[in-house]
């Protein structure tokens, strides 16, 4: 069971973006980010919760998880280069 799960540390590893982004993803009023607590100081996050909200959220929809910015591709004519925001720089493989 502890495979599953993830601390936030990992999980802003895995999205690129800081601890405190990841918080706000969590505080969103909209498609907020599932957490829950092992303790009280033990917020932990499922690696199915996590993979079901990515689906679901911005980024999806060339939107940067940063900080709202537009995303475009790193290199003209390749896109499987990967993303980065036109707003912040941010990137996203």
């Amino acid at each position: 069971m502890e495979n599953d799960l993830l601390t936030i540390n990992q999980v802003a590893k895995i999205l690129q973006v800081s601890r405190a982004t990841v918080y706000e993803f969590i505080n969103r009023k909209e498609n907020p980010l599932p957490l829950f607590y092992l303790s009280e100081r033990a917020p932990r996050v499922r690696v199915a919760h996590l993979d079901a909200w990515i689906k679901r959220s911005p980024l999806k929809d060339g939107i940067c998880l940063e900080c709202g910015g537009e995303l475009m591709g790193k290199t003209v004519g390749k896109p499987d280069d990967g993303l980065v925001c036109k707003g912040c720089g941010a990137t996203f493989s």
